[in-house]
């Protein structure tokens, strides 16, 4: 898997589709921060949670229960553009921005960085699909003295990764499952094709975390769990963060027509996720419940 590396130019500067930015989070990297969601992943994870983050092009999202059907039986029937639905029912998700742009958005909040330990985190769907965007974006938000993150499933090309890994200050990678065939079955890409990236961002001597989504029946085994933490632990990383399985993006899924495999699915509660904490516990990793 080399990563789908999409490149688009607006004369001599990089663009990329930004799904959403989000400003004063409190989380993913430290400090209040600015997220920013780039849109398209290749992997194709049942449980994501921002569905909306998977094709790489610009869509429209429904939202049936708000629609007054002036126009068709149904929202999804609906032929209309979402800038003539007058209820709303109906977004287009995703701009296209160029690297100026992004800068832009970014630098508006930087009082803020420097008073917390913040600063700016990529995020998406898989941002290291736009490499060639991150790698003209992330000296200019350096030049501006702004802490850079980069959250990541390891799904972009190789080349990004070397490019990027010492540039960025912190680097957010997520390991889900560690058997080979279930994990190119369920997800679409081999362990070992993902984790490659992260052991190059360590060759490399990047600072990383390594945060793991506890999805029933999907990650959160315990075998799969020790087997990642053998493997992280090779590297010297001493820091997890899990992420306890919610249904925040259930209804996302309705709204973009699509089939939901954890439809119904009971959040993870608190007990569980200790029990699955103390596993990296007591091999010696920092454990943070959340991101």
């Amino acid at each position: 898997m080399r990563g789908r590396n999409i490149n688009y130019k607006d004369g001599s500067m990089e663009k990329a589709i930004v799904m959403n930015t989000q400003k004063f989070s409190l989380h993913d990297g430290g400090g209040i921060r600015t997220l920013i969601f780039l849109k398209g992943c290749a992997l194709h994870c049942p449980w994501c949670a921002n569905p909306e983050s998977q094709n790489r092009e610009i869509e429209v999202m429904r939202k049936p229960n708000l629609c007054i059907k002036c126009s068709a039986e149904s929202c999804q029937a609906c032929t209309q553009t979402p800038v003539f639905c007058p209820t709303g029912a109906m977004a287009e998700i995703g701009e296209w921005m160029d690297v100026d742009q992004v800068v832009s958005i970014a630098r508006r909040d930087s009082i803020f960085y420097d008073a917390t330990g913040g600063g700016v985190t990529f995020s998406g769907g898989e941002p290291m699909e736009w490499s060639a965007f991150l790698k003209e974006t992330v000296p200019k938000l350096k030049e501006e003295g702004l802490h850079v993150a980069v959250e990541t499933c390891g799904a972009g090309p190789m080349e990004g990764y070397r490019a990027l890994a010492n540039s960025v200050d912190l680097w957010l990678f997520d390991l889900k499952i560690a058997d080979e065939r279930e994990s190119k079955s369920m997800i679409g890409a081999s362990f070992e094709t993902l984790f490659s990236r992260l052991r190059l961002l360590r060759e490399c001597q990047a600072k990383v975390v390594v945060r793991i989504p506890l999805i029933p029946g999907f990650t959160a085994k315990e075998a799969n769990l020790i087997r990642i933490a053998d493997c992280v632990r090779a590297l010297q990383i001493e820091d997890i963060h899990l992420l306890p399985f919610h249904q925040y993006g259930e209804g996302k899924y309705q709204s973009l027509g699509r089939e939901y495999a954890l439809e119904g699915a009971s959040p993870m509660t608190e007990e569980e996720a200790e029990r699955f904490k103390s596993i990296f516990e007591e091999r010696g990793f920092r454990v943070q419940i959340g991101g």
